[in-house]
């Protein structure tokens, strides 16, 4: 995908200002398997690489190079999960799933200031759903980032404002929910 005048975050002086950073490339590639080899067994895995960069800098914009990564953009990620359907005759179903998902590091800000990045990380999450027999009704208990794994969510920077405001992932979540079919 090729882009053109890419809006971006920057500062000018110490306001934010919404500016026309650019033009810009985006390639990339994605793989997707799915796998189920019976006895209720479901295995699935994806990876995506993306590739953004700048072509050209509007020369107005400061602090913002050919250089510079695309803010919110992983380079890397990934999902792996398994799942077994286990059938309780005419009860329904339970379903157990395990997924890990990972992001590599990326930025906060179009500039690409050090203490806004997030490095790379993985999270962990897992749910067991009931499933009735005519599908028509199911309940599902989980929980999301099970190992509590602290990652930043969005970043914020002010020169000469002093520190980093961050805002952070709310950590482990556990969940549960119901499902009718009409």
């Amino acid at each position: 995908t090729n882009y053109d005048d890419i809006q971006v975050q920057v500062f000018q002086s110490i306001a934010p200002i919404t500016a026309n950073g650019g033009q810009g490339r985006i390639q990339g590639l994605e793989f997707e398997t799915q796998f189920s080899p019976g006895a209720g067994w479901f295995f699935e895995a994806n990876t995506g690489l993306t590739d953004a960069r700048y072509t050209r800098i509007d020369p107005t914009v400061i602090g913002l190079t050919l250089g510079s990564k695309f803010a919110f953009v992983s380079r890397w990620t990934g999902m792996a999960a398994v799942q077994k359907d286990i059938p309780l005759g005419d009860v329904g179903r339970l379903s157990p799933r395990v997924q890990w998902t990972y992001r590599s590091s990326y930025f906060n800000d179009a500039i690409n200031t050090p203490a806004e990045e997030q490095p790379g990380y993985g999270l962990l999450d897992g749910s067991l759903q009931w499933t009735s027999s005519n599908s028509l009704y199911s309940a599902t208990a989980g929980v999301k980032n099970a190992l509590d794994k602290d990652y930043t969510l969005a970043a914020y920077f002010t020169p000469g404002s002093g520190p980093v405001s961050v805002i952070p992932d709310r950590g482990r979540e556990w969940y549960v929910s119901l499902k009718a079919s009409f």
